[in-house]
């Protein structure tokens, strides 16, 4: 995203609020405007990060109002129902959160230490979240000397809500559309959707009339019927996923307002048969940039920008609401999402 910081009139912040540098003192922020933050930074919306901090909209609002005078930065622009974060906001979210979760972990359960628990956790996730995240957060466990275990699991056939609800996975990691209000939900990433094909496709520019000139290959996220379209989402008790990635509804509805149409070659079951299948014939496959990247690498492939338009795909951590009191959870968590930003 290409928010920026702008200069909207906002309340002129209170003369012990910031130094005559104008930063901002750390003495005179109230921690809870900081909880206000990382939970509109999470849920990307007002009404939803109050009930994360139990706290009215209006409450939210203002908190915000008040962190922003103090602060120098518009940090959230609305558009529509959704808080959209500003480039300082996603630069400052990593640190807020990190500090939150340490102060939780010093303050609500001192007897969790990562170096000393045999705890084995289970994560379920895509191919994506193993080969990508994966790395960067065995990395962090090993320099932490961290005795834990993290097992990641298939999300493919498997019913994320029971799961979560039985307590036999920790955390989801995944593209979803729709969450019950008995999880929780952080947002992981959003990565830019693009294509990829073989170094020496006839499209060395990809326009949209290749998008339907060429046939496609499209990973399936889920296990659903053959017949299931390429825009479908999967419903498990209540969690709604994508059952492909990439946004094909998307894709297949501007094709269709050009009058055209793709059609698709193959639909495969994990995203890393994607680079042997593609480096052979003059196919074309949607990927997350990263994904995509690593890849392209292997297999010297050629990465294209979607043509259509800038798509961000978000991946998501989920987890039951019955694990926010779960310290190691909590802790997992932090690690995941330093390894987010620290794979980028």
């Amino acid at each position: 995203m290409t928010s920026h910081r702008q200069n909207h009139d906002q309340p002129s912040p209170a003369p012990d609020d910031t130094t005559t540098a104008g930063r901002v003192r750390f003495s005179a922020l109230d921690l809870n405007l900081l909880r206000i933050f990382d939970a509109v930074m999470a849920e990307r919306s007002v009404v939803a990060a109050g009930r994360r901090v139990s706290l009215s909209p209006s409450a939210v609002s203002h908190g915000l109002g008040r962190l922003r005078a103090s602060i120098g930065d518009e940090l959230f622009t609305r558009d529509g129902s959704t808080m959209r974060p500003t480039s300082f906001a996603i630069e400052l979210a990593p640190a807020v959160k990190d500090a939150l979760l340490r102060l939780r972990l010093a303050l609500e359960n001192r007897d969790f230490d990562p170096r000393q628990s045999n705890r084995h956790f289970v994560v379920a996730g895509t191919d994506y979240a193993g080969a990508l995240l994966m790395p960067a957060l065995v990395k962090r466990l090993v320099q932490q000397n961290a005795s834990v275990c993290v097992d990641v699991v298939s999300l493919h056939g498997m019913d994320i809500a029971q799961e979560l609800d039985a307590g036999r996975i920790d955390l989801a990691v995944g593209t979803f559309v729709e969450i019950p209000s008995r999880f929780r939900t952080e947002l992981l990433e959003e990565t830019e959707q693009v294509f990829v094909t073989c170094k020496d496709h006839p499209a060395q520019t990809l326009g949209i009339h290749d998008l339907a000139t060429y046939p496609h290959v499209v990973v399936r996220l889920v296990d659903t019927p053959p017949s299931t379209k390429s825009g479908a989402a999967a419903t498990d008790r209540g969690i709604r996923r994508n059952a492909h990635i990439g946004d094909s509804a998307g894709l297949e509805g501007v094709l269709a307002k050009h009058g055209l149409r793709r059609t698709i070659a193959a639909v495969v079951p994990h995203p890393l048969a994607i680079g042997p299948i593609v480096s052979q014939s003059h196919v074309i496959a949607m990927l997350p940039r990263r994904l995509a990247e690593a890849a392209a690498r292997a297999f010297d492939l050629k990465i294209h920008d979607d043509p259509c338009g800038k798509v961000l795909w978000p991946y998501s951590l989920v987890w039951h609401e019955q694990a926010d009191t779960d310290i190691g959870v909590a802790w997992l968590r932090s690690q995941l999402l330093d390894a987010a930003y620290g794979a980028r």
